[in-house]
């Protein structure tokens, strides 16, 4: 179960309604609401919206008969799908940083589609992103092998942006300060490649030792490759190529410098 931070409560005030609505938010986030005015109008529309939203899914359920909102009653649109996708994209370091709890993030990611219409909750965009998810996976492992007939799906491009270089699709690359290790086959094999392209057997062990203390800076250079492979998915392929000459123009600027 996550057990996030402390939080710290702030009221803040609907002049239009009359109305006080009480929130519980990460000190940070309350701090800020307390100096950042759009940004505590932003947190009061997304309040507003929550508490309209959950008197709708009362009614229905108080005219459905139902004791509670099942996450298949709602319709997802293109749209609404869309936007889903990148305000979970927007509120994803919350998730990893441990700012807040999973529910809560959930619950923003629902406010912030009720401010666009779209009424939903915590639990249906939590439920509808792992099924997304899902989906993602299955398609991406059955157009991996050969001489299937390749799938397709309206999301498959956005949802490879965002989960493209996730540690359930590929194995992440690990840097340490004494040796590069790339769980990646086919990244590994580039950068042997590019390594083997430097002749290092006539140095002597001096400029051998400069070379491998430099390794942190090579493992900088291999993390500003993969952050580059996440923005732009679809040319993976020529940013890899790309990769191994920076690799191999920055090994030999070492050698020449030494």
């Amino acid at each position: 179960m996550d057990q996030g931070p402390s939080e710290v409560e702030i009221n803040l005030f609907d002049e239009e309604k009359g109305i006080n609505y009480s929130i519980k938010l990460s000190p940070q986030d309350a701090a800020r609401a307390q100096k950042d005015v759009m940004f505590a109008t932003r947190l009061l529309e997304l309040e507003i919206a929550r508490k309209e939203c959950d008197t709708a899914n009362i009614s229905a359920i108080l005219e459905d008969g139902n004791d509670s909102t099942s996450d298949s009653t709602y319709k997802w649109s293109h749209n609404a799908t869309l936007l889903l996708i990148e305000e979970f994209r927007f509120q994803e370091n919350n998730l990893t940083s441990g700012k807040m709890t999973h529910k809560k993030v959930w619950n923003n990611i629902a406010s912030a589609l009720s401010t666009k219409g779209y009424c939903v909750t915590g639990s249906q965009c939590l439920s509808k992103y792992n099924g997304m998810k899902r989906t993602y996976k299955s398609i991406k492992d059955h157009n991996a092998k050969s001489g299937n007939n390749p799938r397709t799906w309206p999301y498959m491009s956005v949802m490879e942006s965002l989960l493209g270089e996730r540690p359930f699709m590929s194995p992440p690359a690990i840097a340490s300060s004494s040796a590069i290790y790339i769980s990646s086959d086919s990244e590994a094999s580039n950068l042997s490649n590019a390594a083997s392209d430097v002749d290092l057997s006539n140095l002597n062990p001096r400029k051998k030792r400069k070379i491998q203390e430099s390794a942190p800076k090579i493992s900088e250079s291999i993390m500003e490759s993969r952050i580059l492979a996440e923005k732009n998915k679809d040319e993976r392929h020529k940013e890899k190529m790309e990769f191994k000459k920076k690799m191999l123009g920055f090994m030999q600027k070492l050698l020449d410098k030494l």
